[in-house]
């Protein structure tokens, strides 16, 4: 293995990853980075590996990985990731780092739709997301929520505990003030 080139097999692996397009196309892939334990080189002051990748969930195959570069962070690696990936009629998912207005537009323009986290690091979204929830949503009644298809619970007996999961979606956005900073946006959920 130390023989192979890794940039070689990096574009073999792209251009056989490629080819699987008509198998993801409208699958779910998720972005997310992570640092390789055990990768850190205190001798050389060397950092630790951080990874960009996405995953395919139906299929359980990495699809492609970037390297994060040492001076920067995941935002400025997943355009770089999603530039690499055909994602026509996916929807990508990705964790709060990832949510960013930019990298919103690049999945929309490469034909895919995202389901984004939203933290603090967009303060103003998240303020009025989390107020409308509060007030708006939370206080109907469960019953008549799901009736409108705007509520959905799911239970699960795994893994030895028991988990109780609750969805809330809304898609009358019309009242968000920067729901036109975000190409694409279609619906908040909690």
């Amino acid at each position: 293995f130390a023989a192979i080139d890794p940039q070689e097999f990096h574009n073999a692996f792209m251009e056989w990853v490629q080819s699987l397009s008509e198998i993801i196309q409208g699958q779910v892939i998720a972005i997310d980075g992570k640092t390789a334990r055990r990768t850190k080189d205190r001798v050389t002051a060397k950092a630790a590996l951080h990874v960009v990748s996405a995953w395919a969930k139906d299929n359980e195959l990495v699809l492609g990985q970037i390297k994060v570069d040492d001076k920067s962070n995941e935002i400025t690696a997943i355009p770089e990731l999603l530039k690499m990936l055909d994602i026509n009629g996916c929807i990508i998912t990705i964790d709060a780092i990832g949510t960013q207005k930019d990298i919103a537009e690049d999945i929309i323009e490469g034909g895919g739709d995202y389901v984004l986290s939203l933290k603090e690091n967009q303060k103003i979204l998240y303020d009025d997301v989390e107020l409308f929830f509060k007030e708006e949503i939370l206080t109907q009644d469960k019953e008549e929520l799901e009736k409108e298809s705007k509520y959905y619970k799911t239970l699960d007996n795994s893994h030895g505990r028991f988990e109780k999961r609750e969805y809330y979606i809304c898609n009358d956005i019309d009242w968000l003030s920067p729901k036109d900073d975000w190409k694409g946006l279609s619906g908040i959920g909690l």
